[in-house]
């Protein structure tokens, strides 16, 4: 009996700590996309039923696009920084700026009400 509670110790500490970083990174990433968007379709599909699943895919097959191009972009003209790089190439130091800033709004928004789903949920 004691061999096998030494062999379950063992085990345990074999897998302590066994994670890479890009598994961790994943694991926030699906964590991030989980609280956001499945929990907030899920209420969207309460409230209006399953038409909300092809707005969801019209908004799918947008973001592809939009994605496409910025990796296009990026293939391109490699530069440092995010797509508000290329915003102020295109339109100018004010129009890359604004996008900055209200990208960094949008992201404290989103955190703020996945915080506040999270607390409902738990």
């Amino acid at each position: 009996m004691s061999s096998s509670s030494s062999q379950q110790s063992d085990s345990k500490k074999s897998t302590k700590g066994s994670f890479s970083w890009w598994q961790l990174s994943l694991f926030g990433l699906g964590t991030t996309i989980g609280t956001g968007f499945l929990l907030g379709s899920s209420l969207a599909i309460e409230k209006s039923g399953f038409s909300i699943i092809l707005i969801i895919l019209i908004a799918a097959v947008g973001t592809y696009f939009v994605f496409q191009a910025l990796a296009g972009m990026i293939a391109e003209h490699p530069e440092k920084g995010s797509f508000r790089t290329y915003s102020r190439q295109a339109f100018g130091h004010w129009a890359g700026f604004s996008h900055g800033w209200v990208y960094w709004s949008s992201e404290m928004l989103i955190l703020g009400s996945q915080l506040y789903l999270t607390a409902l949920v738990t």
